[in-house]
């Protein structure tokens, strides 16, 4: 009978106005060429009413892109050709993201679902290698590329919150996300953890 009481829906009489969630899941790349990977998000939510509220967040992965070149230096094709050939390595790429989201819930119940919706900030770190065949000698000699890219997204999601006691929650969460990148455009997570409610 406790058993069957605790997971009711309804009404939870939680009064906390903070909450500071912890997460770990899978990020999928819908753009094909970039492996799909785990990812980890913390954030910190603000709520105005029991209905409304606003957070504010991070995430961290990092990913492996495709074996060709991805950007366009000057004068690197020219360098390129005083190897007798050269191989492109994978690109291994460092991404986080800050993002600002608006979430509406369905209001203080010990199983909430709530829907959210924002912008974000992406910050990728490019990491490439070119292995070039010396002539005469015939070794190859490495040549790394590093490049930074910042770009403005937007994102979309729900989850549901389930409240284990007044201060500690279980959190299941999906977003889309929309990258105004020529790399990377479009970006899926599911992600689970925890939340401290104060």
């Amino acid at each position: 009978m406790l058993l069957i009481l605790s997971l009711s829906v309804t009404s939870w009489a939680q009064t906390a106005k903070y909450k500071l969630d912890g997460r770990v899941g899978y990020l999928s790349n819908l753009d094909k060429e970039y492996e799909s990977t785990a990812v980890m998000v913390i954030d910190f939510q603000y709520s105005f009413t029991s209905n409304i509220g606003l957070r504010f967040g991070a995430g961290f992965t990092n990913l492996q892109g495709p074996e060709r070149l991805l950007l366009d230096i000057p004068n690197l094709m020219e360098y390129l050709s005083s190897y007798i050939s050269y191989r492109v390595g994978p690109v291994k790429i460092d991404q986080q993201y800050f993002y600002l989201n608006v979430v509406l819930s369905a209001g203080k119940k010990r199983l909430t679902p709530y829907i959210c919706g924002g912008v974000g900030l992406y910050q990728f770190i490019f990491r490439q290698t070119i292995f070039g065949l010396l002539p005469i000698i015939e070794e190859e000699e490495a040549l790394p590329l590093y490049w930074r890219d910042n770009n403005l997204g937007m994102m979309v999601g729900g989850g549901v919150d389930y409240y284990m006691t007044e201060f500690l929650s279980l959190k299941f969460e999906g977003l889309y996300q929309k990258i105004l990148n020529d790399f990377i455009k479009q970006q899926f997570t599911f992600t689970a953890g925890f939340g401290f409610n104060f």
